[in-house]
């Protein structure tokens, strides 16, 4: 068979075209999530987020978030009276927001919250911590990673 310059060219097309619909089609197939359902409500807040997060950062103490051994303990520092605060506790998983979890914030008496992550997923997340105290509000986020 000899080589000619029609059939080179017809052969670069026809490469080029099915290359494309390759593409086309892993693309199409991806999966696509927003960060969340309501994410115009929440950008509509980000001033507040912003304004709870400066009052956290300007805290003398701040909360530690700690993973080890199967647990992810959020302290709180001895100046908070555990009794006072309420809040949330978004453990967000970046790669696959199907298995965030929301928890209530319950601080036992030591101003800890334990919370198992043996069956969490093991990787990054990050965990966004709202809560309320004396009637002013406080955002923190910590990257934890579970093992």
């Amino acid at each position: 068979m000899k080589f000619n310059w029609g059939f080179g060219i017809a052969l670069v097309v026809v490469i080029f075209a099915v290359g494309v619909g390759a593409l086309v089609y892993i693309a199409a197939s991806q999966k696509v999530d927003l960060v969340t359902d309501d994410y115009y409500e929440q950008e509509l807040k980000h001033q507040d987020r912003i304004d709870e997060s400066k009052r956290s950062s300007d805290l003398k103490e701040k909360i530690e978030v700690r993973a080890a051994n199967s647990e992810l303990k959020i302290i709180f520092p001895n100046s908070f009276l555990s009794r006072e605060i309420t809040g949330t506790i978004m453990l967000y998983r970046p790669s696959d927001r199907k298995i965030d979890i929301m928890l209530p914030l319950v601080l036992d008496s030591a101003n800890t919250q334990t919370i198992l992550t043996s069956s969490f997923q093991k990787g990054l997340w990050r965990t966004k911590i709202m809560w309320e105290y004396q009637k002013e509000k406080y955002y923190q986020e910590e990257v934890v990673i579970i093992q």
